[in-house]
């Protein structure tokens, strides 16, 4: 029987301030190649000491297809070691533009500035380099929905790590009530873009979920995102965020599409346009992981939600 383990949004970060700043400071010195040498003894340190994690990235490499080896789970584990570096490096100021490839982005051009969207992100590449490069790109707010503290911690954790605060609005939200739907309302009246996660089930939000087909099995998936859509009247979008790996030009590669423009329709047909539009987003995102396997960062049992 497989072990059962707490859900993912108890589990405490095992970030330092200290070794964020120190890592920081290695790779402002001494660039990108000392920086990964540093960094490597961490990673088997952390790789060494965590069963949980190795169990879990092993299930998820053989679900993607590929070999379930302590040098695979690594290298996922080093993708995201660097992109959450990058992460803190975009925050500072200190990663270009001209680092990412941008697809897709062409659906906000036409938007107006009197309404917004709502963009399902995963837990995959860099994204905080497309929020440091958006302010640049577009004049609509961007409000970013996290269902925990750990995305506050992470922010704390910037601001502590001597990172410049981004030009983002945070909200904290645990339900969609009515007094947060009306505040959400006039954001996007405002023309906000609400960015809110697509592929974590927050604890609490069990039953506001679409079972979808996911590297053939099923899994939960929050449909929270695609229900303010739908009661807001907005486009529903989603992002990728992956590496390019390429040793020349941009580092990551985000890719934007539209998954429903309008949900809008009879009260009851709701669930069936939640469950077909959750559906699409699932399938577009295993389509990008099977291609990216190592930039999935959900260091969990995906399918055992609790």
């Amino acid at each position: 029987m497989t072990p059962k383990t707490d859900h993912w949004s108890r589990r405490a970060e095992c970030t330092s301030v200290a070794g964020i700043r120190f890592l920081l400071a290695v790779h402002r010195l001494f660039g990108r190649a000392p920086f990964l040498a540093v960094l490597a003894p961490v990673l088997l340190f952390y790789w060494a000491t965590r069963p949980d994690l190795r169990r879990t990235s092993f299930a998820w490499l053989a679900a993607a297809g590929r070999p379930a080896a302590h040098r695979e789970g690594l290298k996922r584990l080093a993708h995201f070691a660097e992109a959450m570096t990058d992460g803190f490096l975009a925050a500072a100021g200190r990663l270009k533009p001209s680092e990412l490839l941008v697809e897709g982005n062409e659906l906000f051009r036409n938007d107006p500035p009197d309404r917004g969207c709502v963009i399902l992100t995963s837990h995959t590449g860099c994204r905080e380099i497309l929020q440091a490069a958006s302010g640049s790109a577009t004049a609509h707010p961007i409000v970013v929905l996290q269902y925990t503290s750990h995305a506050r911690r992470f922010n704390e954790l910037l601001s502590q790590a001597g990172a410049p605060k981004a030009n983002l609005r945070f909200f904290e939200v645990g339900e969609v009530t009515p007094a947060l739907a009306l505040e959400l309302d006039d954001l996007v009246s405002r023309g906000a873009y609400l960015v809110i996660a697509g592929d974590r089930v927050p604890t609490g939000s069990e039953k506001a979920t679409v079972e979808c087909p996911f590297f053939g099995r099923t899994a939960r998936f929050p449909s929270g995102g695609a229900f303010l859509a739908m009661l807001l009247k907005v486009p529903l979008r989603m992002m990728t965020a992956t590496r390019t790996d390429a040793p020349e030009g941009p580092r990551y590669r985000v890719r934007f599409e539209t998954l429903a423009d309008d949900l809008s329709g009879p009260r009851s047909e709701r669930k069936a346009r939640l469950e077909a539009v959750m559906r699409r987003y699932a399938s577009r995102l295993e389509s990008e992981m099977r291609a990216h396997p190592y930039d999935w960062f959900n260091f969990f049992d995906f399918w055992e939600q609790r």
